[in-house]
């Protein structure tokens, strides 16, 4: 007899009479969330459905600011996320001594095959500096590496070309993996 074990309810998600769309929006959301929260230390506070969540209320204040919907809602979704795990890293760290650093690898960004480990609060100011010089790199590292998009889905989201999306995506995982060398010391 096979047993099978079943993820826990979600306790934020749509009920089941919920809008189609919405809830495969949920769900897609759900996964961006997941995808984030595997990169965080383990015992974080933020659960995937918390971080949906708060995302959404970010959203929706950036939404009010916009006359017409953002064009890829899980692309700004992600950022969101992406802001709030950011935030939550800088109010960790001003508490106190001990080892308060967010660590991801390299190896998460795809930038090389080195998995040394790399400061959350580092990555974030070298894509807010990235994004200074350029946008649309900032976006597709955003996109490729908190969002899991491929280089086609990056290229349809931003109405460029592959071939774009792909020059591009090589520019700036070499543009990152300096600056966050520089930032090491190495």
């Amino acid at each position: 007899m096979t047993r099978h074990t079943q993820k826990p309810a979600d306790p934020g998600a749509p009920s089941a009479g919920a809008d189609p769309a919405f809830t495969r929006l949920y769900d897609e959301l759900r996964l961006i969330a997941e995808r984030h929260m595997r990169r965080q230390r383990p015992g974080h506070t933020l659960s995937p459905t918390a971080l949906v969540h708060e995302a959404y209320v970010k959203i929706q204040s950036w939404a009010d600011d916009r006359a017409e919907p953002h064009p890829n809602l899980p692309a700004l979704a992600s950022r969101a996320m992406r802001q709030l795990l950011i935030d939550h890293a800088r109010r960790r760290a001003r508490r106190g001594p001990g080892d308060n650093a967010v660590r991801v690898t390299l190896s998460d960004l795809p930038v090389q095959e080195d998995p040394s480990p790399v400061d959350a609060l580092a990555l974030d100011e070298a894509l807010v500096e990235l994004e200074r010089l350029s946008a649309r790199q900032a976006a597709i590292v955003e996109m490729r590496c908190f969002g899991d998009y491929t280089i086609e889905q990056c290229a349809e989201a931003l109405g460029v070309a592959r071939s774009t999306v792909a020059a591009d995506w090589r520019l700036a995982r070499a543009w990152l993996k300096r600056f966050l060398d520089r930032e090491s010391g190495v």
